[in-house]
C-alpha cells in the first residue's frame, strides 16, 4: 500500500521548487538573455540583427578614422617636412675633412637652383647645408660644424638659432623667457623655401640670469649616418 503525500506538503514542495527556479533565473538573467532571448528575436527578425551589426561596424570604422587622423596630425608635428615641389637628388660623398664633406650629385639639365644653403638630409634628419659649390661638386658643412648657424624651432613652437659648437657640439639659443625642456624635438627650418628637418632633441638647458638668451645642448641625430644614403633637397 502506497503512502499518500498530504496535499499541503506537496504544494509546499512545488512552491520551493518554483522559488529555487526563480532565483536561478534571476542570477543567470544576462546569460539567458544572450543565449535564449537574443537568439530567438534574431531568428524572428534577422534584418534587425543585420542592421545593428552594420551600425556597430560603421561606428567602429568612424572611430578608427578619427584615431588615424589624430595620429597623422601628431606625426606631421613630429616629423620633418619636404615641400612637394622639392627635387631629392642622391649624394655621392667623395671625401670628408672633419665636419666638411665634398660631395657630387647630378643636377637637373636646366638648373635654376641656388645650391648654396641647400639642405643635405638623411630621411627626415638634417645632416648639414651646402657651403659652396662649383658645377656638380659641392662642399657641405654638418650641423655640428663650429661655423654652422641656422634658424630653428622646437615642437613647442619656440623659435631660435641652431649653432654648431666646439667638439661637434650642437646648441640651440632662444629667448630666455621661452620654455625649453629636456626631450623637446628641434627642427631646422627655412620659411621661404618651406622645408623643415629634424636636428635632434634637447639634452639640457642652461638659462643664465641677466642674459637675453638661454642655451640648450642638443643630442644631434645625424652625428653618425650612412653617407651612401644622403640626399640634397633642391
Amino acid at each position: 500500500m502506497y503512502m499518500q503525500i498530504p496535499k499541503v506538503i506537496l504544494w509546499i514542495g512545488i512552491g520551493v521548487i518554483i522559488l529555487i527556479c526563480g532565483l536561478l533565473l534571476q542570477r543567470n538573467r544576462s546569460f539567458l538573455e544572450k543565449t535564449v532571448l537574443v537568439t530567438f528575436f534574431n531568428y524572428v527578425n534577422p534584418q534587425k540583427q543585420l542592421s545593428e551589426e552594420k551600425s556597430l561596424s560603421e561606428l567602429a570604422n568612424k572611430e578608427k578614422i578619427r584615431t588615424l587622423i589624430k595620429e597623422n596630425a601628431q606625426l606631421k608635428v613630429q616629423l620633418g617636412f619636404i615641400p612637394e615641389k622639392a627635387n631629392l637628388m642622391p649624394v655621392r660623398v667623395l671625401w670628408s675633412n672633419g665636419t666638411h664633406y665634398t660631395i657630387t650629385f647630378d643636377l637637373p639639365k636646366k638648373n635654376t637652383y641656388s645650391i648654396v644653403g641647400v639642405p643635405v638630409i638623411y630621411k627626415d634628419i638634417l645632416v648639414g647645408t651646402i657651403l659652396r659649390a662649383s658645377g656638380e661638386v659641392a662642399v657641405f658643412q654638418q650641423v655640428s660644424d663650429a661655423s654652422f648657424e641656422h634658424k630653428g624651432v622646437t615642437d613647442r613652437g619656440v623659435k631660435g638659432t641652431i649653432k654648431g659648437g666646439f667638439g661637434q657640439e650642437v646648441v640651440f639659443e632662444a629667448p630666455v623667457d621661452t620654455i625649453i625642456t629636456k626631450g623637446d624635438r628641434l627642427f631646422a627650418i627655412d620659411e621661404k623655401k618651406g622645408w623643415r628637418f629634424l636636428v635632434g632633441t634637447v639634452q639640457a638647458v642652461d638659462a643664465t640670469k641677466n642674459l637675453p638668451t638661454q642655451s640648450a645642448r642638443i643630442t644631434y641625430f645625424a652625428s653618425t649616418v650612412p653617407s651612401h644614403l644622403l640626399y640634397v633637397a633642391l
